[in-house]
């Protein structure tokens, strides 16, 4: 009997034991963040910039993968077999580009 209960004992202080270090990490993040950011108005307009960065990055790397698909098909527009297929492929984008 002695021995469940301290199994039971030593189980319960290692739960709280847990639960004390996740809160003390808790509080020193939050800690160190209100630290770092002290205005909330900041933060958003930080998020929002990145954001906006993040998006015009997006579609900058999107254009320049595109152009550099294109112009690997423009490659093999003279292949005897599959020429044909490139050839009107890339006749295609350029219809709907118009």
């Amino acid at each position: 009997m002695a021995e469940k209960k301290k199994k039971e004992t030593e189980s319960r202080r290692d739960k709280f034991v847990v639960k004390m270090e996740r809160n003390a990490q808790k509080a020193f993040i939050e800690e160190l963040f209100n630290d770092i950011y002290a205005h909330r108005m900041r933060i958003y307009v930080v998020n929002f910039i990145r954001g906006i960065s993040f998006s015009v990055g997006g579609i900058i790397g999107a254009t320049v993968v595109i152009a550099l698909l294109l112009w690997i098909l423009s490659l093999f527009s003279n292949v005897p077999v599959i020429g044909n297929f490139f050839h009107q492929t890339q006749e295609t984008i350029q219809n709907r580009a118009d």
